[in-house]
């Protein structure tokens, strides 16, 4: 199994690096952590200095042959500065914590792969799911604000048209 930790995780010192000098910030922290847990609803969850992932967040060798999960390493690490350093003042802006985090993952991309295969393709993709989303979210419409404290449940800011990662972003 801890090959496939290694395959799976083994870039995170690299994405370490990456927004240390891109935000000309060092990481906040004295370690960084990755747990992977059973029964974990969401992709990842940020919390300062450790990242809770779900429980099949290991690849073995044919899955990474499809995608690796840099996307949602990246991301969560992301939160370390954009979270957890400095945070939204209250959940309405939870966009900006989300946001970030986003383009956290595209400048890792960018990184890896180059302005154009890897920052302008994220960047696209993202522009196209914003796109997608606004016509067929179930409720709402497309010009609903993205900053709001109207809802009955926190997790509606997520379902919303106006979703706080990639328009965050």
């Amino acid at each position: 199994e801890g090959d496939k930790v290694v395959q799976t995780y083994g870039r995170t010192a690299d994405m370490i690096r990456v927004f240390e000098e891109r935000f000309d910030e060092p990481y906040p922290w004295d370690r960084y952590a990755q747990l992977v847990v059973w029964n974990f609803g969401a992709g990842g969850m940020e919390n300062t200095s450790a990242t809770t992932l779900f429980d099949t967040a290991v690849l073995d060798r044919q899955a990474l042959e499809d995608g690796d999960l840099d996307s949602l390493i990246a991301h969560e690490l992301g939160h370390q500065w954009f979270g957890d350093l400095i945070t939204c003042n209250t959940w309405a802006h939870i966009w900006l914590n989300e946001g970030w985090a986003t383009y956290c993952s595209h400048l890792w991309f960018e990184a890896r792969d180059g302005y154009q295969d890897g920052y302008l393709a994220r960047l696209h993709g993202t522009l196209r799911g914003i796109a997608a989303r606004d016509q067929i979210a179930p409720h709402g419409d497309a010009y609903e604000p993205m900053v709001s404290l109207v809802y009955e449940h926190p997790w509606e800011v997520f379902r919303r048209k106006a979703n706080p990662y990639p328009k965050g972003a």
